[in-house]
């Protein structure tokens, strides 16, 4: 009875509202990389997802939250990846391998750096909307990374007293020079062989300096 009255309701099911959604936040997120977050129009939005202006308002009350939506639904993505490579054990150069290897993946993806070139062009004039990328993407990223850090020094197989310092040192190993190159458009292409030679060299490099 309370299947048919749930049906009879004319309401979606929990599923197809979530498919819904993750549609209309791609193609915010389009929207966004199009034209900037300033010139972005909620009015665009709404009709390339063929909804109504209001039933977006109804769910993003601003532009601001629905660029916040976009945000979180990639990172929780990503942050789903790192995890798994930082549950896997208690060896700590394996997980950083695979948590450096998403992270490389990550920022040289060119939704990545078109979100990034975003935030960058509004930072200015929206100050919260950088906030916001950082606090969702890579501020999440760090605090994952340092917990862990934190775990594995209690546990005796690292030694490391600054666990926040150590996760954004780790970071700039593995991306830090790619990332500036990316942010200021000058992005070279990168081999796998490449990539798995600074990734080796930036956990080997870690390790020595925090490995027991």
């Amino acid at each position: 009875m309370k299947r048919a009255r749930a049906h009879s309701s004319g309401r979606p099911p929990a599923h197809e509202i979530r498919a819904r959604n993750r549609r209309l936040l791609a193609i915010a997120s389009e929207v966004f990389m199009e034209f900037g977050f300033e010139a972005a129009s909620v009015e665009e939005i709404a009709r390339r997802a063929g909804a109504s202006k209001q039933t977006l308002y109804a769910r993003y009350p601003s532009k601001a939250r629905l660029f916040a939506a976009v945000m979180a639904q990639r990172s929780d993505q990503v942050l789903a990846s790192f995890s798994s490579f930082l549950m896997k054990g208690d060896n700590p150069a394996a997980a950083l391998t695979g948590f450096g290897n998403t992270l490389l993946n990550l920022v040289l993806d060119k939704e990545t750096l078109a979100l990034q070139h975003v935030v960058f062009s509004a930072a200015r004039k929206f100050p919260e909307l950088a906030k916001t990328f950082y606090d969702l993407g890579p501020g999440r990223a760090m605090k994952l990374l340092a917990g862990y850090l934190q775990q594995q020094s209690a546990m005796g197989n690292l030694k490391v007293d600054d666990p926040e310092i150590a996760a954004e040192q780790f970071a700039n190993l593995v991306v830090g020079e790619l990332l500036r190159r990316a942010a200021l458009g000058l992005g070279r292409r990168t081999t796998p062989a490449g990539r798995r030679a600074r990734l080796k060299a930036a956990v080997r490099t870690f390790m020595a300096a925090y490995g027991k």
